[in-house]
């Protein structure tokens, strides 16, 4: 009987521990690209958090214009250094990895953007619908945020050598960093 008992306590746990590493990717778009890219992590709109090719990825870059509305399960891509967005239509994105250097996401959608991983350097968000930006990791080197409606932006990390927050509704600028090099602020 206890054996019984056992391998029924087995299964039941064994069922949740697998259920748990799927995730449901909501935009269609998304779905389609990742099922091209890895087939293997895919079961209809269900991304496996587990699977080796998602976990390993480190560039993701969206050339073909997907048209990603929705960046739900893009968290999951654990080792990704480059994320390129460039001229998509995303309105959403949940969070970063957190291992992310360079962050494109610039012609988008977007009104709101989570919160920056500390391993940022390089940060291009212009062009969206932004009116604020989260705070700056530390050691941020370039951030290019032109194009939005940003009144002001966060402390600047004393990394930043490369700002440019032009075509803004910025009016003033707190403490520049000494060791910035180039600052575009024309048309705030």
């Amino acid at each position: 009987m206890s054996k019984k008992i056992f391998t029924t306590f087995l299964m039941v746990f064994s069922f949740l521990v697998c259920k748990g590493q799927w995730v449901t990717i909501p935009d269609p778009n998304f779905v389609s690209w990742l099922q091209t890219n890895y087939p293997s992590c895919m079961n209809g709109n269900l991304m496996d958090t587990t699977c080796s090719g998602i976990i390993n990825a480190i560039n993701f870059n969206n050339t073909n214009n997907q048209y990603f509305q929705n960046l739900t399960g893009i968290q999951y891509f654990d080792n990704l250094l480059y994320l390129d967005l460039l001229d998509d239509s995303v309105s959403y994105i949940p969070r970063f990895p957190s291992k992310i250097i360079s962050l494109d996401i610039c012609e988008n959608q977007l009104d709101s953007i989570p919160a920056l991983p500390d391993s940022l350097i390089e940060f291009f968000c212009w062009s969206n619908n932004l009116t604020v930006l989260p705070q700056l990791p530390n050691n941020l080197y370039w951030l290019s945020c032109d194009d939005n409606f940003l009144s002001s932006l966060p402390t600047l990390p004393t990394s930043l050598v490369l700002l440019s927050c032009a075509n803004n509704l910025i009016d003033t600028l707190s403490q520049l960093p000494n060791g910035l090099e180039l600052l575009s602020c024309n048309g705030n």
